[in-house]
């Protein structure tokens, strides 16, 4: 499993550059709307994206007020880039680490948000087992990625596994099973477009 972290962190850097390019970005943007809009804020929320990039999902919250954004990617190529995108906002931090282990303290966060990495993560129960910890009682991880659930899925799912490597996909049951073993007991899903599974789960 860390070979697939490290292959992730290969391909990101080598990505990064053409990461925003107009297809990546409209495509992203669309989703990452979607996870937005999933969110409440009230006055001085706290989010956590994981596997943040070049911040495409953060460029959709940057306008809520009294609002902090942290970013947390492995790639040192994509952390460059954000930073350098979010430099003059003050209510945005972007951090260079894994997922298995985040650099943060437990109840930190009101939303842990994770869009179309989740297939990345080399150890997929201990990423939801952090991304747990750092969440307030009462607070939400919204992940959205590619499900297995399928012909159709399952197709998609092998081309990703082609042009990205070895990556880790799951079916709407599997994710359900993951967020149950590490503590969540409100758990809601739904799918999105053609291809993707959105999977939120509540602290108690």
């Amino acid at each position: 499993m860390e070979n697939l972290e490290e292959n992730s962190k290969i391909e990101f850097n080598k990505w990064a550059k053409t990461y925003d390019n107009f297809f990546n970005h409209l495509f992203f943007s669309h989703s990452n709307k979607k996870v937005a809009n999933l969110i409440t804020f009230s006055k001085n929320s706290s989010i956590l994206d994981v596997g943040s990039g070049t911040g495409i999902l953060i460029e959709q919250l940057v306008s809520k007020k009294n609002l902090k954004i942290n970013g947390l990617d492995l790639s040192p190529e994509m952390v460059k880039i954000s930073k350098e995108k979010f430099r003059k906002n003050k209510n945005v931090t972007i951090t260079l680490g894994s997922a298995v282990k985040m650099p943060f303290k437990n109840s930190s966060f009101d939303y842990v948000t994770c869009s179309h990495s989740f297939h990345h993560h080399s150890n997929s129960l201990q990423s939801l087992k952090e991304m747990y910890r750092v969440l307030k009682p009462r607070g939400k991880i919204i992940i959205l990625d590619a499900t297995k659930d399928g012909i159709i899925r399952k197709l998609f799912c092998k081309i990703i596994d082609i042009i990205e490597g070895k990556v880790l996909h799951y079916s709407k049951d599997e994710m359900k099973n993951l967020f149950k073993k590490v503590g969540f007991n409100k758990t809601k899903q739904h799918n999105f477009g053609l291809l993707h599974l959105i999977t939120i789960g509540e602290k108690n």
